[in-house]
């Protein structure tokens, strides 16, 4: 193994040099002051694949830069040069303020852990073929970030913020990307260990309208929770969109998702969210999917406080809910649909779920609205709620619990007549029941 010597420069680190070792080309590091002592870092990549590590050493409270994962075993061939200076291996700091990375070619890899710091900027993807890893997360030390952004031009690229053990807080996170990007990944993760993960802005993932890649935004959290006081925006381009949800989530601010073309899929499990929620999935064979914490307890249903909106476009959809409980209104419209005579290519499944505000259901073409009450639980209307079909039929079905229609309810077929069919513990007033150019059924 090469031995090395270190030397402090200034106020602004530490760096150990390489006495023998056959070195690529370097990661130009520059460093400032920052703020209470803190020191602000740019690193400015080589052509060849760049590693970069940064993490606080438990027993000095040291932070090191070096191209390791644990900042001591064997290495991947990085090296630095700070200010101009030497080709070093690794380098010293006392505490870190903003940082910048711009890494340029190749398949890059930056992982901050256990570390705080301020603003953390990114920019990567010179090539289509590249790909680009960013990740911070903590095992063991309370960590407090700045504001992240992270912009993708070509390739693919993935930026992960993952709480294993201790508390991680940031403040705004926002991910863009080019029309030529390749793929772009946003995965948020709040491990089983003790802490909680709170992201104190709005959490962004952007592509152009015409953007050839697809993106995908998750969020993972364990049974204490990760909190987003602000809301989320996730906006894809032509290719495949994902935006997924599991564990326990508390949003404060709005949800909005706006996939464009392509067939994606949005999944929401476990949310509390405070504010109002629009999703449009655009052309595309799409899903969207709302239920309970899967793996949690069967009680903790996903709570939407405000009103709900989902549409899914031209082609054939699917919506699936679950196990929710909706304070306000809710809105489904599934567009129009690719469909033969006797095939159903849109549909709305409604099982255990209540909606206190108004409900309405619609498509302009052929669609199946099937609700069902399972023994445990209940499918409650406790507004108007209004069904419009281009065809197609309602089957509300129960076995053991109820089905409530609270208010005035509608059923209505546009294009052609179409079936509304009863069955089992339907608890409605038929009064407050309008049929237009529908039939009803209750064996």
């Amino acid at each position: 193994m090469p031995r090395t010597r270190s030397r402090r420069i200034g106020n602004l680190g530490v760096v150990s040099a390489l006495e023998s070792r056959k070195l690529l080309a370097a990661v130009n590091v520059t460093s400032t002051p920052g703020p209470r002592g803190a020191t602000n870092l740019v690193f400015e990549g080589s052509a060849a694949n760049d590693w970069v590590q940064i993490l606080t050493d438990p027993a000095t409270r040291q932070v090191i830069v070096s191209d390791r994962t644990d900042g001591l075993a064997s290495g991947y061939g990085t090296t630095f040069r700070l200010n101009g200076g030497a080709e070093v291996s690794q380098l010293f700091f006392s505490k870190l303020g903003n940082l910048s990375f711009k890494l340029g070619a190749g398949d890059d890899a930056v992982t901050i852990r256990d570390t705080s710091a301020g603003d953390v900027t990114i920019q990567d993807g010179v090539a289509a073929s590249e790909g680009g890893y960013y990740a911070i997360q903590n095992e063991g030390r309370n960590v407090k970030l700045g504001n992240i952004q992270a912009h993708f031009e070509r390739g693919g690229a993935t930026l992960v913020l993952n709480r294993s053990q201790g508390s991680m807080s940031v403040g705004q996170v926002a991910v863009t990307g080019s029309s030529e990007v390749r793929d772009v990944r946003l995965l948020v993760a709040d491990g089983s260990g003790s802490g909680r993960m709170t992201i104190q802005g709005l959490v962004s993932l952007d592509l152009p309208e015409n953007a050839i890649g697809s993106s995908q935004l998750r969020f993972a959290s364990n049974s204490s929770g990760m909190k987003l006081l602000n809301g989320i925006r996730h906006t894809g381009g032509a290719g495949s969109d994902e935006f997924h949800t599991s564990g326990i989530l508390k949003i404060r601010g709005d949800v909005q998702i706006t996939t464009h073309d392509g067939g994606d899929s949005v999944a929401m499990g476990g949310v509390d969210i405070n504010g109002e929620v629009r999703i449009d999935t655009g052309a595309g064979a799409d899903g969207v999917g709302f239920f309970h914490a899967v793996g949690q307890d069967p009680e903790a249903i996903s709570r939407f406080r405000k009103d709900v909106t989902i549409t899914t476009g031209s082609e054939n959809d699917a919506v699936l809910i679950r196990q929710v409980a909706f304070a306000q209104a809710l809105t489904i419209d599934t567009g129009t649909s690719e469909f033969t005579e006797f095939e159903i290519t849109n549909w709305v499944t409604l099982i255990d779920m209540e909606v206190r505000g108004t409900t309405r259901i619609s498509s302009s073409q052929r669609m199946n609205v099937y609700m069902v009450a399972e023994e445990k639980s209940e499918v409650r209307f406790g507004g108007p709620a209004e069904f419009v079909l281009g065809s197609g039929q309602l089957d509300i079905e129960s076995a053991n619990a109820n089905i409530y229609f609270d208010d005035t309810h509608r059923f209505e077929g546009v294009d052609s007549q179409i079936l509304v069919n009863y069955s089992g513990n339907v608890i409605a007033d038929p009064a407050k029941r309008t049929l237009v150019n529908a039939v009803l059924w209750a064996p």
